[in-house]
């Protein structure tokens, strides 16, 4: 799973190419709902095994040029 950095700078890569082509570009955001609750209530370390199950989940399905990245919030 790609860092919030490198999540950006691929983004970055993937616009720009877009806008060369002249090709659409998409972009999938998942919200996991009651991560913050989740992790209040079981502890941190499960919401980050959640995450990571996530991740990898979404990882299994995509195209191996596809990327799957986690951005931090502000």
């Amino acid at each position: 799973m790609l860092s919030k950095s490198a999540l950006e700078e691929r983004l970055d890569e993937e616009i720009n190419r877009a806008e060369r082509h002249g090709i659409a570009l998409s972009c999938l955001l998942v919200v996991i709902e009651n991560l913050e609750q989740l992790a209040r209530t079981h502890g941190r370390e499960l919401s980050e095994q959640t995450l990571a199950h996530a991740g990898r989940a979404l990882q299994r399905e995509l195209r191996r040029f596809d990327r799957v990245g986690r951005p931090q919030r502000e």
